[in-house]
C-alpha cells in the first residue's frame, strides 16, 4: 500500500488551487489545506481550536461596535449579549432576553441614526441605546373620524380636506391617515370627533387641513394622544406641508441595510427603501427596485449599492434611488447569505469598504464604483449551494473572510470542526 511522504513545510502565497494540474501548481500553490490558516506570505498554521461559551441555540449574530452587546436569536428570543475580554480569552457576561420572536426565521439587524433596526421578514423593530424595543413602521391612524361644520369658525365657503398622523415620543411621524373632505358655508367652523386614542409610545395625534378649495395639507394642530375631538377655525395658523401623502409603514422584508439616510430591504423579487429622514416610512408604489426574481445580495459601499440574484448581480451608483444608475457588473448569481462587507484596507483596497461574496464556486470581491473581481476565479472548484454564510475575523495578524455554505436537501460540504489535525497537501504529498 502507497504511503504519503512527510515533507518540511514552505511558503505558498497563491493559497488552495484543487483546478489546476498537479504538475502546474509551481510553487505558489497547495492541493488542499485541512485546518490550517495561510498568513499572507503563504506559510501554513493550524489554525485555533474552538470553546463553547454558552448552551444554547444561536444563530443571526449582529455586533455593532460602537455598543457593548451582540445582537443574536437565541433559542426563541430577540438577545442580547455582553461579551467581556477574560485571561482565557472572552465569555458572555450577561444574556438579555429582549423579546420572542420566530426562532426559525434568520434575523437581520442593520445600525441607522443611532438605532439598531432588526427584521426577519415577519417581525420587525428598533433598539435604543438602553435596550429598549420600539416598533418600526407606525400604522397610520385610522380615518373613522367624523367631520361636522358649525357656525362661527371664520372659513370662507369652499371644500377642505383633513387628515391626522401621530407623533412618537422620538419625533418620529407615522405615515397619514386616509383624506376627508368637507364642504363649508361662509364663516362656518370645523369640527373633528370620533379620534381614536394614539398608541402607546405617541405624544401627540397632529392634524393637517388644506386651506380653501385646496389639495396640500399643513399643519393646523397637535392633539393630546387621548383627546377624541377638536375644533378648527381659519384664525388658526398653517404650519409645515404633509409631505408623505402617499406614504406607508414600511414592510418587513430581510437583509435590511442602511445607506445615504434611508433603509434598504429585500422583499421577494425586489428591493424596496424608506422615504428620506423618515425610517418608518416608505411609498409602496415607488420606492423600490424590480429585480424579476429573488433577490439574494443587498450591501451598500461608500456610493452605491450592490444587489444579486440568481442571474447576476447589478450595481445601483448614486445616493438618490430615483436619479441613480443601474448596471449590471457580474454575469454570475450570488449564493444567498454570503454577502459580507469588511473595511477595505483589511485587503489593500482604496474603499472604506468592500463586499464579498460566493458565486457558485466562485468568491467574488467588490468595491466602490461597482468593480468586481473574482478572486478564487480558475483556482477552486466546489459544489453548487443554494444558501450560506460569510463572517469576518482578524487574528494572529491574519485577516480573513471564511463562509460556509448548505444546499437544500444534503448536508453541507463545509464544517466547521474543533480538531486536532493540520493537514497540507501539495502534489499528492502530506506537507507537515
Amino acid at each position: 500500500m502507497a504511503t504519503e511522504s512527510i515533507e518540511p513545510s514552505g511558503q505558498w502565497p497563491g493559497g488552495m488551487n484543487n483546478v489546476a494540474s498537479e504538475f502546474d501548481l509551481g510553487g505558489k500553490y497547495l492541493r488542499d489545506a485541512l485546518n490550517v490558516d495561510i498568513s499572507n506570505t503563504g506559510k501554513p498554521r493550524r489554525r485555533r481550536g474552538i470553546g463553547k461559551l454558552q448552551d444554547g441555540r444561536f444563530h443571526s449574530l449582529f455586533d455593532f461596535p460602537a455598543w457593548p452587546y451582540i445582537f443574536c436569536i437565541k433559542d426563541d428570543a430577540l438577545t442580547a449579549l455582553q461579551i467581556e475580554d477574560t485571561q482565557d480569552g472572552a465569555a458572555i457576561a450577561q444574556t438579555l432576553n429582549m423579546a420572542a420572536v420566530d426562532r426559525l426565521l434568520p434575523m437581520s439587524f442593520t445600525e441607522h441614526i443611532g438605532r439598531i433596526y432588526y427584521s426577519n421578514g415577519v417581525e420587525r423593530g428598533w433598539i435604543d441605546p438602553f435596550l429598549n424595543l420600539h416598533p418600526w413602521g407606525i400604522e397610520p391612524p385610522p380615518a373613522d373620524f367624523t367631520l361636522a361644520a358649525s357656525t362661527g369658525g371664520g372659513f370662507a365657503a369652499g371644500d377642505y380636506q383633513v387628515c391626522l398622523s401621530y407623533i412618537m415620543l422620538d419625533g418620529e411621524e407615522s405615515a397619514p391617515s386616509n383624506t376627508l373632505t368637507i364642504s363649508l358655508a361662509h364663516d362656518a367652523c370645523l369640527m373633528l370627533s370620533g379620534i381614536k386614542a394614539a398608541p402607546a409610545g405617541a405624544r401627540a395625534i397632529r392634524v393637517y387641513r388644506s386651506q380653501q378649495n385646496g389639495d396640500v395639507l399643513y399643519w393646523s394642530k397637535d392633539l393630546a394622544p387621548m383627546a377624541s375631538s377638536t375644533v378648527l377655525n381659519q384664525d388658526g395658523v398653517l404650519g409645515k406641508m404633509q409631505e408623505w401623502r402617499d406614504a406607508s409603514p414600511v414592510n418587513p422584508g430581510t437583509n435590511i441595510r442602511s445607506h445615504a439616510g434611508r433603509i434598504y430591504w429585500i422583499e421577494g423579487d425586489r428591493v424596496g427603501y424608506t422615504l428620506p429622514l423618515a425610517p418608518g416610512l416608505t411609498d409602496l408604489t415607488n420606492c423600490y427596485f424590480w429585480l424579476g426574481m429573488e433577490v439574494t445580495l443587498l450591501e451598500p459601499v461608500e456610493g452605491g449599492l450592490f444587489i444579486g440574484t440568481a442571474a447576476g448581480v447589478w450595481y445601483v451608483a448614486g445616493r438618490e434611488p430615483k436619479q441613480a444608475d443601474m448596471s449590471q457588473v457580474w454575469s454570475h448569481g450570488a449564493v444567498k447569505g454570503t454577502a459580507k462587507v469588511v473595511p477595505g484596507s483589511a485587503f489593500g483596497n482604496a474603499s472604506p469598504t468592500v463586499v464579498f461574496w460566493d458565486t457558485h464556486g466562485v468568491f467574488c470581491r467588490a468595491s466602490a464604483g461597482g468593480t468586481v473581481s473574482g478572486i478564487t476565479e480558475g483556482k477552486l472548484s466546489v459544489p453548487a449551494y443554494d444558501r450560506g454564510a460569510t463572517l469576518y475575523r482578524e487574528v494572529d495578524g491574519i485577516k480573513q473572510v471564511i463562509s460556509t455554505m448548505n444546499r437544500s436537501g444534503a448536508k453541507s460540504g463545509f464544517a466547521a470542526r474543533d480538531v486536532a489535525v493540520a493537514e497540507v497537501i501539495r502534489n499528492g504529498v502530506v506537507v507537515s
